[in-house]
């Protein structure tokens, strides 16, 4: 599904559920990081050295734009968009509680992808081919889920490359 065919505006006005977005702080890196999913810290430990609220809060650094959804106060996760020369790179880390609300943060996410994609800059990262959660989110996302990745992370053939958009190489 391409993102584009939303009618959600980024950033919501009015949550359309309990979640709000607000500009991410390094201090959200802080809240979510002990409260990361599984999947999410293998998938950090492979590919980082450095601990989870370190990467996060480097994460938001880098970012072109970076997010924070909220339950209630607290911070369920953190995404963004790290640009470089002829792409950029979507990420997003989650705490167990996202699974509680799958649709407001795919529609969420949907339209958030709308609002930064441009047709002449591809979006690509990679992802543990082990945490299906986030590959599950990628697809629904509509974007294609490639081939390993040759020598990214610490295990070799376990991450997988994600895109949406033309990819020249």
């Amino acid at each position: 599904m391409n993102p584009s065919t939303t009618s959600f505006t980024w950033p919501p006005v009015s949550p359309s559920g309990p979640i709000s977005y607000r500009r991410a702080t390094l201090e959200d890196a802080t809240a979510l990081a002990p409260n990361l999913r599984k999947a999410d810290l293998a998938e950090m430990a492979l590919a980082w050295s450095g601990t989870p609220e370190a990467r996060l809060q480097e994460s938001i650094r880098a970012s072109s734009e970076a997010w924070a959804a909220l339950l209630d106060g607290e911070v369920i996760a953190l995404f963004g968009l790290v640009p470089y020369s002829c792409a950029s790179a979507p990420w997003m880390r989650c705490a167990d509680a996202v699974e509680d609300h799958p649709r407001q943060l795919l529609e969420a996410a949907r339209a958030w992808l709308a609002s930064v994609s441009n047709p002449e800059v591809p979006l690509i990262n990679a992802v543990d081919s082990k945490n299906r959660p986030a590959i599950r989110l990628i697809e629904r996302l509509g974007f294609t889920v490639g081939g390993f990745v040759p020598n990214f992370g610490a295990e070799p053939d376990r991450f997988r490359v994600f895109f949406m958009g033309a990819i020249h190489v």
